[in-house]
């Protein structure tokens, strides 16, 4: 419908080697869904509905055997260093029939982002190792979560204007040798199986906008331990739960990032604000794509249905306002897709990876032997100072223009394509009548699944101001925000 290749290559200057694994990707993405989502999405979201703390460890298991955990680390890390270009395109393919088992998937990506943006590259090495060594031994694989949100403060850490006004209770005390850990986390995707845990607390709960510690807390860390499984009403394969942390200490060698420790020209709350805007702008992307493939989903279930049924002696897909309902589902797909893309292709002009889309940085790290990038260039960039001067060089370089405009696209991405996925479901629901609420017919869960995109990353309604705020910053207007 779109030609994936021309649309992300355009501009730029690693064109050829770009679209090899575009191609690569979306071949390993329609194989995997034929051999592993088709055959099991269903039977899978009927195991929950049957036991609501089941988990999907032979997916897990499948996802693993196909190489998907680590496909886009960095060779540097021992992963396989694919473009993460490509992985908005492999979310949109899988989300198409089971958005649950795409979030499986880009959640533990999301994780391995969060370190990255931290330019903690000694600590991204040893989660990676880790990962890669577990799929090479098969059996279960090391997967990374996010725990962010906290039982009464979820939108609030997402933008940096709410953070003073939320509830939040996960603090990190500094101790000799490491950080002590308090509190709960809340809503937290794989959680529940993932062994590693990028953590956000705060060294003080009354200014947590300008005192973030991230932490890696590895699973069976004496203090931490799981809660509760939420009872979602979608993407119940990926499960959604509680993380507890009592007490719990964490050696300084997995601290991410503690900003109020920081030395740096800029105020800790203004790079606060740098780093959420570069995670955030890759996530929402992300979401776009997700809802892009379940608009796709929801188009190709109501394609298939005219196709077969007939009104009157008339097949429905000949029929005029039949064809006006499909016209406007494959309308809707096209502009999430338009979207997602057009902020992906920004975030990797100016995002904080832009530096890998220079042509030699690129081919560098591309061709030259994964031994030999660990064994010459990773100790260089574990060094202290060169994490630090990473660090410091993505803040010195970040464009408050470009900052704004990635984030204006990445909400615009996020809140059209879980709009239009929601939209989609439904008219083709109503297309269908009561054969779309029948589980068999897939239409209703991927209703089930996509409201759920309206929610998470932000819900829309702040997605929408953000869009708004971004717009006029960029034109240098001054407004209120978040002002009720």
């Amino acid at each position: 419908m779109l030609d994936e290749q021309s649309d992300i290559v355009a501009g730029s200057k690693i064109a050829s080697s770009l679209q090899k694994e575009i191609e690569e990707v979306l071949q390993l993405a329609h194989r995997f869904k034929e051999e592993v989502v088709l055959p099991n999405f269903s039977q899978y979201d009927l195991h929950v509905f049957k036991d609501l703390d089941w988990l999907p460890e032979e997916f897990l298991k499948r996802a693993a055997a196909f190489g998907l955990f680590t496909l886009w680390l960095p060779k540097i890390f021992g992963g396989k260093g694919y473009s993460p270009q490509t992985m908005a395109l492999f979310n949109e393919e899988i989300a198409s029939v089971c958005l649950g088992m795409a979030n499986i998937i880009a959640v533990h990506y999301l994780g391995i982002t969060i370190v990255s943006v931290t330019s903690n590259f000694k600590l991204l090495n040893t989660i990676c190792q880790e990962v890669v060594r577990a799929e090479k031994l098969g059996g279960f694989p090391c997967l990374v979560s996010v725990a962010a949100t906290e039982p009464d403060a979820g939108t609030d850490v997402e933008e940096l204007e709410l953070i003073d006004r939320g509830t939040l209770i996960c603090k990190a005390i500094k101790k000799e040798g490491g950080y002590l850990l308090s509190g709960t986390k809340s809503f937290i995707s794989n959680g529940h199986f993932s062994t590693w845990h990028i953590v956000t607390a705060y060294a003080d709960l009354k200014r947590p906008s300008q005192t973030p510690v991230l932490l890696a807390v590895k699973k069976g860390t004496m203090g931490f331990s799981l809660g509760k499984i939420e009872r979602k009403m979608g993407q119940k394969v990926c499960p959604t739960g509680e993380l507890i942390f009592d007490n719990c200490f964490v050696k300084d060698e997995h601290l991410c990032l503690d900003l109020s420790a920081l030395k740096m020209a800029k105020g800790a709350r203004e790079v606060n604000a740098i780093l959420l805007n570069d995670i955030l702008s890759l996530s929402r992307v992300g979401v776009g794509a997700f809802g892009a493939g379940m608009a796709r989903g929801a188009y190709q279930c109501a394609l298939d249905y005219a196709k077969k049924e007939y009104l009157g002696k008339e097949r429905a897909i000949d029929v005029e306002w039949v064809q006006s309902i499909l016209a406007s589902m494959l309308q809707n797909f096209l502009g999430a897709k338009s979207a997602y893309f057009q902020a992906m292709r920004l975030n990797a002009k100016v995002g904080p990876f832009a530096s890998m889309q220079n042509p030699i940085v690129y081919r560098l790290l591309k061709w030259l032997p994964s031994s030999l990038q660990q064994r010459v260039l990773l100790p260089i960039l574990s060094t202290s100072s060169v994490m630090a001067r990473a660090l410091s060089d993505r803040i010195k370089k970040a464009d408050p223009f470009y900052c704004h405009q990635t984030s204006l696209w990445a909400s615009h991405a996020k809140t059209l394509g879980a709009d239009l996925a929601v939209k989609n479901c439904q008219l083709a629901i109503e297309l269908m009548g009561k054969i779309g609420l029948r589980h068999d017919a897939k239409i209703e869960k991927l209703l089930r699944d996509a409201k759920l995109l309206q929610i998470y990353e932000g819900p829309n309604q702040i997605n929408r101001l953000n869009l708004f705020y971004s717009s006029m910053k960029m034109a240098g207007e001054k407004v209120k925000e978040y002002d009720s």
